[in-house]
C-alpha cells in the first residue's frame, strides 16, 4: 500500500513539474505562410453555427421552426435581399423594375 502511495506522489510531482518548452508548437503548414488581413470574408471557407435543434424539413417557404429557417437560409440565395443600410439589392437578381400598380 506504501509503494502504491509513493508511486502516486512520484508520478503527481512529476506531472506537475515547472520544466516547459520554449519552443512553440508546430503549426500545420497552412497557418505558416503569411497572408494579408483584408475585410472581405474567403471564398469557399466553412460556416460553422449551432442549433438549438434539428432541422425538420429544408423548403423555406414552409418552415414552421427556427431551425429549419436558418439551415434553408444557408441554402438557398434569393432574387433581392437587404444592405446593412436596408436598402434593396440584387443577390440573384442583375436588375428589375418595380411597375406602378
Amino acid at each position: 500500500m506504501q509503494f502504491l502511495f509513493t508511486m502516486m506522489a512520484v508520478l503527481l510531482l512529476a506531472g506537475c513539474s515547472g520544466n516547459e518548452s520554449t519552443t512553440p508548437p508546430s503549426t500545420p503548414a497552412a497557418a505558416t505562410t503569411t497572408s494579408t488581413t483584408t475585410d472581405e470574408p474567403a471564398r469557399g471557407d466553412r460556416l460553422v453555427s449551432a442549433s438549438i435543434g434539428d432541422a425538420s424539413n429544408l423548403i423555406p417557404m414552409i418552415a414552421g421552426d427556427a431551425a429549419s429557417h436558418d439551415v434553408a437560409g444557408q441554402l438557398y440565395l434569393s432574387l433581392l435581399r437587404y444592405d446593412e443600410n436596408l436598402k434593396l439589392e440584387g443577390q440573384l437578381a442583375r436588375d428589375w423594375t418595380v411597375s406602378d400598380d
